[in-house]
C-alpha cells in the first residue's frame, strides 16, 4: 500500500511511518520543520523526568500569652511527613534546601509554645519560595471555666445564658479571649472532629468573668434544633491566637489556646 507523504519527504520519512504502521514499539517524535516536510528522530526509552527541588524561606515572629514580642531564635520549622527541618535565627528568619517539588504543610513548633501551621503549600522548586511571616504564642498558663448556664424563657426572646471566669485577672492595660465550643457529643473540645460551632469571647483589661447569650434562633442556624442536647468546653487563649485548616473537615485548628479545656457542661435547646 502506498501512503502519500507531504511535498518534499524522503524515502526515509516514507519508511519510518511504514514501519510505525507495522505496529513496531518505537517512539517517533516528529517536529515540523517546513512547509511540507517533515523530520523523524526515534527515541529509544522512557524519556526522564527532571525532579525541581529549590529553598523554603520566610520569618517566624514570637509573643507570650499577652501578645508581647519575644526572642525569634530557636524555633523549629519542618516539612511535616518528611526530614525537612531546620531552626530560626536570631531575626526569625529560617529556610530549607533541596527541596523537591511538592504540595508540603510547614509547622513552626517551640518548646512551651502552641504549634501553628501553613497547610497544602504547593511548591514548584527551580528557585526560593518565600512565605512570609508566620507567628507563634506561648500557651496561656491561665485557664477558663463554666460558673453557670442558664435558660431564659423571656417572651420572643429565648435563650441559654452562660457564665464563666478566668483563674487569672487580665492585666491592666490588655484583653484577652476565651474561646466556647459547642458540640453534639459528650467528647466536644476544640478537635475540629469535635465541634460543630466555635463562639469567641472578650475578656477585658482587669476583668475575671466572661458571659454569653445563645438564642434559640442562633442554635437552630448552628445546626442544633429545639430539643436538641449541646454539649460545650471553653478554652483560654493567649492574646495572639492563630488558626489553620483541617483539611479532613473542612473546620480549623487553633492554636494558641490552653493545653485542655474546661470540663463540658450540656444544655437542651428551649
Amino acid at each position: 500500500m502506498n501512503l502519500p507523504l507531504a511535498v518534499g519527504a524522503t524515502s526515509r520519512t516514507r519508511h519510518t511511518f511504514l514501519t510505525h504502521i507495522a505496529g513496531m514499539t518505537l517512539s517517533i517524535v516528529c517536529i515540523v520543520i517546513s512547509f511540507g516536510t517533515l523530520s523523524c528522530n526515534r527515541v529509544d526509552g522512557p524519556v526522564n523526568v527532571v525532579n525541581l527541588s529549590g529553598s523554603l524561606t520566610g520569618f517566624i515572629t514570637t509573643f507570650d500569652e499577652n501578645g508581647v514580642a519575644l526572642n525569634r531564635n530557636g524555633v523549629t520549622v519542618s516539612l511535616e511527613g518528611t526530614e525537612y527541618t531546620t531552626t530560626t535565627d536570631t531575626a526569625g528568619r529560617w529556610q530549607l534546601n533541596d527541596v523537591t517539588a511538592g504540595i508540603y504543610t510547614i509547622n513552626f513548633a517551640r518548646d512551651s509554645f502552641s504549634t501553628n501551621k501553613l497547610v497544602a503549600q504547593q511548591f514548584i522548586g527551580n528557585g526560593t519560595a518565600y512565605y512570609g511571616v508566620q507567628s507563634i504564642s506561648k500557651k496561656p498558663r491561665h485557664v477558663a471555666f463554666f460558673d453557670s448556664v442558664v435558660t431564659d424563657y423571656a417572651p420572643n426572646d429565648t435563650a441559654v445564658r452562660i457564665y464563666g471566669k478566668a483563674s487569672e485577672q487580665t492585666p491592666l492595660g490588655f484583653n484577652r479571649v476565651v474561646l466556647i465550643f459547642l458540640g453534639s457529643s459528650a467528647n466536644v473540645s476544640a478537635l475540629p472532629a469535635n465541634y460543630n460551632y466555635v463562639f469567641t469571647k472578650f475578656m477585658g483589661s482587669g476583668s475575671t468573668t466572661f458571659e454569653d447569650k445563645f438564642t434559640t434562633q442562633q442554635l437552630q442556624n448552628f445546626g442544633f434544633p429545639r430539643g436538641s442536647k449541646v454539649y460545650m468546653t471553653v478554652y483560654s487563649t493567649a492574646r495572639n491566637y492563630f488558626r489553620y485548616a483541617d483539611l479532613q473537615t473542612g473546620r480549623q485548628f487553633y492554636s494558641g489556646l490552653s493545653d485542655n479545656g474546661s470540663a463540658v457542661k450540656s444544655f437542651t435547646v428551649p
